[in-house]
């Protein structure tokens, strides 16, 4: 606390190398910590977050930052002050906030300006990246924001997204320009460039050029190969055909390094390879009762109760099946609507709507329709034997949800009237005395 207070003495006093010699020391402390839990170190901002340091430490960084600037040379400027920046691992913490922390304006600044972009320009961390953005803004020139942008695509492509998303007063077709050309420079793999995607698309929607929205729906899966980019790319085409075979060709080609968020088996579903997320192990495979949150059971029972039911309305089995099923690709209304160039989204383009059109581009074999309500019957059985053996009853309202949606398939495809009802019946005389298990059939439209 006490050198805390002595930096900001030095800042009153004018003692600018004093004041930059003691903060530069304090951020950079490591504290040997032992206690009965482990052993470590603490920072200066683990003894603030602990109520071990009363002081400011945001007031005690800009004081020593200040001081680096006025006391370090200007060519050894910008890495001092990069050092105490990142020791700090404060999350506010910038040039803009360095510049109204003094009296006076901050003398040679065009020059350090210049100094410290070049300096951030090869740095990749996310630290870095928040600085390089916040420089390049300083310069306020839209110009001279896409040179930067463009010649540290590699380390910095975070500031294409913040250009196509300010309003910098050019028109709809230089900002396509810009997109696209960010898409030619930044890697593949990098999920930021799926994101440029989308935007640009957005672009490409309002300027009535729907062949380079199609192509960012694309790019966008190829940089992030998740769920909703795939059903966007593919429900928004012009030539479904197409586009599906270039999806799937993609997917084919995607390193399991870059899968990202996504599962494999949520893709492998929507490109049509059912039998492989039927019978591999960790997808519906698996021979346990117990475990499944270690595996793909409970979405794909969800996705293939929602593929088989033929129904107009979706009974109350479905209606939850829908819900996993929609948490399972990951899919909002608000992620979804990404890139169609509209400013809230369509009603028309909920869960289900989608996974209906889907559906009818991405037919299954009769062979694979039976192998599916064969292996969905199984799960069931094994399920809710597995889950009443164990007593698990916070499992029972899963359970009655798998039979109601197993009878409610069943029924929906020209199975016997009262299907779900005898299903229902059965699970419930099984187990009679789970009166909480009758409950949550109750709950899903068991009558008895």
């Amino acid at each position: 606390e006490a050198a805390c207070s002595f930096v900001h003495k030095c800042v009153d006093r004018c003692m600018f190398a004093d004041g930059a010699d003691i903060g530069e020391r304090l951020f950079a402390l490591k504290i040997q910590l032992d206690s009965e839990y482990d052993m470590g170190v603490f920072t200066l901002g683990d003894l603030r977050y602990h109520h071990l340091l009363d002081a400011d430490l945001s007031s005690v960084a800009l004081d020593a930052l200040y001081c680096i600037y006025q006391s370090c040379q200007i060519e050894k400027r910008p890495e001092e002050i990069y050092d105490l920046m990142y020791n700090a691992g404060l999350k506010d913490l910038g040039i803009e906030s360095l510049m109204q922390h003094g009296d006076e304006e901050l003398p040679e600044f065009d020059t350090f300006l210049d100094a410290w972009i070049r300096f951030l320009s090869d740095k990749t961390d996310a630290i870095s990246n928040r600085l390089f953005q916040e420089a390049v803004s300083l310069k306020d020139d839209f110009a001279f924001s896409v040179e930067a942008a463009r010649s540290c695509a590699g380390t910095h492509p975070q500031l294409y997204l913040k250009l196509l998303g300010q309003n910098s007063g050019a028109s709809e077709e230089t900002m396509l320009d810009l997109g696209v050309e960010a898409l030619g420079l930044i890697d593949r793999a990098s999920s930021v460039r799926s994101e440029v995607a989308l935007m640009t698309a957005d672009y490409a929607v309002r300027s009535g050029k729907p062949d380079i929205a199609e192509m960012c729906y694309v790019e966008s899966f190829r940089s992030s190969p998740e769920p909703i980019h795939y059903l966007r790319a593919l429900l928004n085409s012009r030539n479904a055909g197409e586009i599906k075979g270039e999806l799937d060709q993609i997917w084919e080609e995607t390193p399991e390094t870059t899968w990202g968020s996504s599962d494999l088996y949520e893709i492998e579903f929507l490109t049509g390879n059912f039998v492989k997320v039927l019978t591999a192990k960790r997808g519906m495979g698996m021979q346990k009762a117990l475990g499944w949150s270690e595996s793909f059971m409970k979405q794909g029972f969800a996705l293939f109760s929602l593929y088989l039911y033929e129904g107009t309305k979706l009974p109350l089995g479905m209606q939850r099946m829908k819900e996993i099923a929609s948490s399972a690709l990951g899919f909002t209304a608000e992620g979804y609507a990404k890139g169609l160039g509209k400013n809230e989204p369509n009603d028309n383009e909920d869960f289900y709507s989608c996974f209906l059109k889907w559906r009818a581009l991405t037919p299954m074999d009769g062979a694979i329709v039976d192998k599916a309500l064969r292996r969905m019957k199984k799960m069931v059985e094994l399920r809710v034997t597995g889950i009443m053996d164990a007593g698990k009853r916070n499992y029972y309202g899963e359970c009655a949800a798998f039979i109601a949606a197993l009878g409610e398939v069943e029924e929906s495809r020209g199975g016997a009237a009262g299907r779900k009802q005898s299903l229902m019946t059965y699970y419930r005389e099984k187990y009679s005395r789970r009166w909480a298990f009758r409950d949550e059939l109750r709950g899903y439209g068991f009558l008895k």
